[in-house]
């Protein structure tokens, strides 16, 4: 017999992808969707009721991924029609036997203007997908950001405090729509293959930078 669930089970782990959108003002909604456990084959399945995404992955972690990922390409199309990306508060999921709850929280686009220190400021509609931030030796904060545009440009950020002055250097590239694997690169030479770089683009977004040659 099925049960009602409030949607208060399993919550994704926290990252500082929705604290960053936050404080730059880009809507982050929460998702609630069905966590299939394992088929007969070992596969994980999710269902996300209302935009009706599915995704499964051979673990847990996998198929919750690949639904974020279809959840980024729903909300790039609402976008791009000139739809809001549909809310999913105060849902009743059906949950039967073997499956759970999860919270799957995704940055919205919005309007977003970076003001460069040492070039014209960049406006655009995109979301926030990975971000980086840490205190540097000279006790000052450095941050790296990656946006993606509607259109489906990257745009990386680079953020720090100038030590022993009260303001901010702030510069950006742009890798315009393309060959996804060489706007990787670009965004990558532009934070200059730097370890923190390296660790977020990994962990947040598991990009595989690997240059196969024949």
């Amino acid at each position: 017999m099925p049960l009602i669930h409030t949607p208060t089970a399993i919550q994704t782990p926290p990252t500082t992808l929705t604290r960053a959108a936050a404080q730059k003002g880009i809507p982050v909604t929460t998702y609630q969707a069905i966590l299939h456990h394992p088929d007969a084959n070992g596969i994980w399945g999710v269902h996300i009721p209302g935009p009706e995404v599915m995704a499964s992955g051979k673990t847990k972690e996998a198929a919750i991924k690949n639904a974020e990922a279809a959840l980024k390409s729903y909300a790039r199309d609402q976008m791009v029609a000139g739809e809001d990306v549909e809310k999913q508060s105060n849902l009743f999921l059906v949950a039967g036997e073997g499956e759970d709850i999860v919270e799957i929280k995704l940055s919205e686009f919005g309007s977003v203007t970076i003001r460069c220190t040492n070039r014209e400021a960049i406006r655009f509609k995109g979301r926030l997908i990975a971000e980086q931030e840490w205190e540097t030796r000279h006790q000052s904060i450095m941050r790296f950001e990656i946006w993606e545009t509607v259109g489906g440009a990257l745009i990386g950020v680079i953020d720090g405090d100038i030590p022993g002055e009260d303001k901010a250097e702030v510069s950006a590239c742009i890798a315009l729509p393309g060959d996804e694997f060489e706007q990787r690169i670009e965004v990558m030479r532009f934070f200059e293959w730097h370890d923190r770089a390296r660790s977020m683009v990994r962990q947040q977004l598991k990009w595989r930078l690997v240059r196969e040659v024949a």
